[in-house]
Parts: C-alpha cells; sequence; structure tokens
C-alpha cells in the first residue's frame, strides 16, 4: 500500500516529494467519446491530478 503523508507543508508519496500538477476537464462540454483521449492528453503533459466541476 502506498504510503502517503504531508511533512512541513509538503506532500510525500513513499518517502519521496510529491508536487501535485493539476489540470481542469470540463466533462460536460466535451463529447463522451473524446473523455478518454482529453485525459491521455493531460496524463501526457505531467499532469497527475484532474479538477472536474460538477455543474
Amino acid at each position: 500500500m502506498p504510503n502517503f503523508y504531508v511533512n512541513n507543508g509538503q506532500f510525500w508519496l513513499n518517502d519521496q516529494p510529491l508536487l501535485i500538477q493539476a489540470g481542469e476537464f470540463h466533462y460536460f462540454r466535451t463529447p463522451k467519446d473524446q473523455w478518454a483521449h482529453r485525459l491521455g492528453l493531460l496524463k501526457q503533459a505531467g499532469f497527475n491530478a484532474v479538477a472536474a466541476y460538477i455543474p
């Protein structure tokens, strides 16, 4: 099981510092058949989290 914690305002995962970089995904404005592609683009760009507004 991964070891996640916060120390001195820094996120840590398995004793390595973790910088969370999130991209916004407006799923309700994107055709469902494009979701996987768009999320893949975020991952390729180096994002490791996704924020999504729920209308």
